[in-house]
């Protein structure tokens, strides 16, 4: 009996649509201030416009204050509904708030971290 040696392949065999699906996007901004409304968050929508301008879909957009916890939650959950996760805010300078918990949070989610930008 003779077997034939078939290849697997993760591409479809159906032909390529004319439209290309965009890739999933959230924005998280991180701040003290705009998540109690003391003031308008202008970085995140900011965000949000860049990022569709490169044909991303934006699924979720979210304010939340300056804790570790608090963002590594709201990264982790975000990281389950979007292929990127955007993160703006956490300049304060009072520690153990500011630009550290922001990155301590990340370091603590995410396996690989990407410092662009996107203009």
């Amino acid at each position: 009996m003779e077997h034939k040696n078939q290849m697997s392949s993760s591409t479809s065999d159906a032909p390529a649509t004319s439209t290309p699906s965009k890739t999933t996007a959230a924005v998280l901004t991180v701040s003290d201030s705009c998540s109690r409304g003391e003031k308008v968050d202008l970085s995140g929508p900011a965000v949000v416009e860049a990022l569709a301008r490169h044909n991303f879909q934006i699924v979720a957009r979210y304010i939340i204050a300056d804790d570790i916890a608090t963002i590594q939650q709201k990264l982790t959950e975000l990281c389950r509904s979007a292929r990127l996760v955007a993160t703006t805010g956490g300049t304060g300078i009072v520690m153990p708030c500011g630009p550290l918990s922001v990155h301590r949070a990340h370091a603590n989610v995410y396996e690989k971290e990407s410092t662009s930008t996107i203009a």
